[in-house]
C-alpha cells in the first residue's frame, strides 16, 4: 500500500512523557523501484537493482488519554531490491519483542 503523508503531524513530545505512550501496531511496507528497467543505478557489480525501502510505520497509543493524538514513528531501510522481502520480515519479527513497550522503555 502507499503511504499518505498527508496524515503526518509534526510535532514535539516532552520526553517526561514518553512513559505514557505504548507502542500497539505497526504496518511494514514493501516500496520497490523498477530501476533496473533503464539501468539506472547499475554498476560493475549491481548490474540489475532496483532501488528498494522496507518502509514501517510504529504506531503509538498514550497509555491512560485516548483524547491525545496517538504518535507515530517512520523507519526506512534502503535495500537493492534482493532481500526486500527479508529486511520485511525481520522488521516484523523484532515488533514482537518490542510491542507493549512504552517510548521511554525503548529510548533508554
Amino acid at each position: 500500500g502507499a503511504v499518505s503523508m498527508s496524515s503526518v503531524v509534526k510535532r514535539n513530545v516532552d520526553p517526561d512523557t514518553f512513559d505514557q505512550y505504548i507502542l500497539d501496531d505497526c504496518e511494514i511496507f514493501d516500496v520497490r523501484y523498477p530501476t533496473s528497467d533503464g539501468m539506472h543505478g547499475s554498476d560493475a557489480v549491481h548490474v540489475d537493482p532496483d532501488y528498494s525501502a522496507a518502509y514501517i510505520l510504529l504506531k503509538f497509543h498514550h497509555r491512560s488519554d485516548t483524547m491525545v493524538v496517538p504518535l507515530v514513528g517512520h523507519g526506512m531501510t534502503f535495500t537493492l531490491g534482493r532481500g526486500n522481502e527479508v529486511v520485511c520480515a525481520c522488521l516484523q519479527s523484532l515488533f514482537a519483542l518490542v510491542k507493549g513497550l512504552s517510548l521511554g522503555d525503548i529510548t533508554r
